[in-house]
């Protein structure tokens, strides 16, 4: 490998893992949030203790888990206005949107990583067509 090889590879690794550290900061604080609402709502109208959002942080079962904490989150909500008498707009406050940021969460989680692996593939067939062809051509100059 070559030193812009390396370089490459290297600033690519940062990047990636700088994005990733700025995406689950993001998540503790959105997590903090969910928690910090729970926490608000009094426990009879509560359908999930605060503290199940953080099962959020374990991979894989993420991704269902995020289901269930939108209705969870949603319902709580609900019945805390209902229980106070305040106006709710939605029959389940937020459900919707929770349910869209889940299947988008989903999409990223599955589709992106397949359509980075193929555009990868690809890549690496053009970059060893240019090598190979480089090479030709250094042996036809001897």
């Amino acid at each position: 490998m070559s030193d812009p090889d390396v370089f490459f590879g290297t600033m690519i690794a940062v990047i990636f893992g700088a994005i990733f550290l700025a995406g689950f900061i993001i998540s503790i604080f959105f997590l903090f949030a969910l928690q910090g609402i729970l926490e608000l709502i009094s426990p009879e109208n509560r359908k999930v203790p605060p503290g199940r959002v953080w099962l959020m942080l374990i991979p894989v079962f993420n991704l269902v888990w995020q289901f269930f904490l939108v209705g969870y989150v949603s319902d709580s909500i609900g019945n805390e206005w209902r229980s106070r008498k305040l106006a709710v707009n939605e029959k389940r406050p937020l459900h919707g949107l929770g349910i869209a940021l889940c299947i988008s969460t989903l999409f990223y989680q599955f589709i992106l990583p397949i359509l980075l692996v193929i555009y990868w593939v690809k890549l690496s067939r053009y970059k060893s067509t240019l090598e190979s062809m480089q090479s030709a051509q250094v042996l036809d100059k001897f």
